[in-house]
């Protein structure tokens, strides 16, 4: 099995027939000539081009089901498609889109395990869809979140599901090299703890005990089917090793914890919390030192929700601090390992930004205005966040979701309520003006960053004023509408109450790009 780390899930391009037609027909055609242009959408990776190629293996997929509506491998495809496909929609954009493709893909993914229950690849890719469907739910909706709890509470299922079947399959591969003739040297347990076995998750009997207390057991079925998996003669199938299951425990993980940053009982996030380190630490029990850095990776950003769950919660600094300089410690590790990791390096810039607000937010509530310690570990890691954007930065550096994370925490830390921060505003102000303009240079469509860049230069003498209008007239020139700005008001709404001119500046925005006198201006 193949996990697609840019895409999301393990995959398999499951081929059927050797016909080389031009204008594919046949239900056997169509399928090859799909895998073709999603393996020539693979080469190209991102861009214009590589989302043409996977929109024609999405349109040849469908029209292979059509030949054949009840065949596993197809449905499988075809949703693996509409879930890659996700990825070409901007992160600026409404959820709807994400919220359609994603809807289709699982849809896609159950009706291939009607088919083949068992197939672990579908499994695989209906948790990580019911995963990113969560996801976006979470980012759409502030309250109201059962949708995405349910959507977590399946995903964690169906991965357990997959961990199971990986598990059995990988002794069963096992057994067979130990049965081989000639070879009586026994397995080959180097990867594999002390005892040579796979590590289990317990027997399909504790498994869905275990399932059950958290509740993630299905109402009145089986979380576990017993029928041996569908191979058909021309489904090509990467043998499970110690790396696949390490993926899947990590996944778990991963889901586990954002499942438990949203649920209202403290004791229900607990057991998440629990079950998540438990994966990790199956996980790293496997020894694999290539897969160290992502578990490690995946760790720190267990103890980073966990932190801020516990502060909201509780308002203990000390307990927070304690599992941020833990998630600290452990990403640090992971960039040591990997000097490039652009992934890790920003994921730290995040957690170092979240534990800094934290801080803030103690500071603000207990009204400890005179703790220059408490003020300065702030800006320390504030200045810390900047540090490792900015190395992303050298690595991408035409990343326009980089250029605006370091734009905004440049903004960010001219708005605190810290002596120490007078001095600086001039620089950081023109440090935010000066990132929010390459990553327009970078993505001109990106409505968010025109409304960023005109509120940064609000606060700017000598900038508030036409230099203002024209970045909200290109605004409009990309399609902003009133409905969009309301939306970013709400989304930013914390950062806006931070200043004057930003209480008022979305209120500045509508009359200046769509009240009537503005309208006979534009007209």
């Amino acid at each position: 099995m193949r996990k697609e780390k840019e895409r999301g899930g393990i995959g398999r391009n499951n081929s059927k027939g050797k016909n080389k037609a031009k204008e594919p027909e046949t239900f056997e055609e169509l399928m090859e000539e799909g895998v073709k242009q999603e393996e020539k959408g693979e080469r190209y990776q991102t861009g214009e081009k590589a989302e043409r190629f996977y929109e024609r293996a999405r349109e040849l997929y469908a029209k292979a089901h059509e030949k054949k509506p009840n065949d596993a491998d197809c449905l499988y495809n075809w949703g693996r498609i509409l879930y890659i496909l996700v990825n070409f929609i901007p992160s600026y954009s409404p959820p709807e889109p994400k919220l359609s493709l994603l809807a289709q893909s699982i849809e896609k993914f159950r009706a291939a395990l009607a088919i083949d229950p068992d197939n672990a690849d579908a499994l695989f890719n209906l948790a990580q869809a019911l995963t990113s469907q969560a996801d976006v739910i979470r980012e759409r909706d502030t309250e109201g979140l059962d949708d995405a709890i349910a959507s977590y509470r399946e995903a964690v299922r169906s991965f357990e599901r997959v961990y199971v079947i990986q598990q059995k399959e990988l002794m069963n591969s096992q057994q067979q090299q130990q049965n081989e003739p000639g070879n009586d040297k026994g397995l080959n347990t180097g990867l594999l703890p002390s005892g040579g076995g796979v590590p289990s998750v317990g027997s399909s009997t504790s498994l869905i005990s275990a399932l059950e207390d958290l509740g993630l057991k299905e109402n009145g079925k089986k979380t576990l089917n017993d029928a041996e998996q569908i191979i058909t003669e021309v489904t090509e199938v990467t043998p499970v090793t110690t790396e696949t299951l390490i993926d899947t425990l990590i996944s778990i993980a991963h889901t586990l914890s954002c499942l438990s940053a949203i649920v209202e009982s403290p004791e229900y996030a607990e057991k998440c919390y629990i079950q998540a380190i438990q994966k990790l630490e199956l996980a790293l029990a496997f020894n694999v030192p290539s897969k160290e850095s992502e578990i490690q990776h995946q760790w720190a950003n267990v103890y980073s929700t966990q932190a801020e769950r516990a502060f909201a919660e509780t308002g203990s600094v000390e307990q927070v601090e304690r599992l941020y300089e833990i998630a600290a410690q452990k990403m640090n590790s992971v960039i040591e390992q990997d000097a490039a990791n652009v992934e890790a390096i920003c994921d730290r810039g995040d957690l170092l930004t979240e534990y800094a607000n934290t801080l803030m937010k103690s500071v603000v509530l207990s009204k400890l205005d005179h703790e220059p310690e408490r003020q300065e570990k702030i800006r320390e890691l504030f200045d810390l966040a900047i540090k490792s954007f900015t190395l992303a930065l050298e690595i991408e550096p035409k990343n326009s979701a980089i250029l605006e994370k370091l734009a905004s925490l440049n903004f960010t830390m001219s708005l605190l309520p810290l002596a120490a921060m007078e001095k600086s505003k001039p620089e950081l102000h023109n440090n935010a003006l000066k990132y929010y303009k390459r990553a327009l240079e970078a993505d001109r469509d990106n409505l968010d960053t025109y409304l960023c860049y005109a509120l940064v230069m609000c606060h700017v003498p000598g900038k508030d004023g036409d230099e203002v209008v024209q970045t909200l007239a290109e605004f409009i020139e990309r399609g902003g509408t009133r409905e969009f700005v309301e939306e970013w008001q709400m989304e930013n709404r914390e950062l806006l109450r931070s200043s004057t001119i930003g209480k008022e500046y979305a209120s500045r925005v509508i009359e200046t790009c769509f009240s009537s006198n503005a309208k006979k201006r534009h007209g």
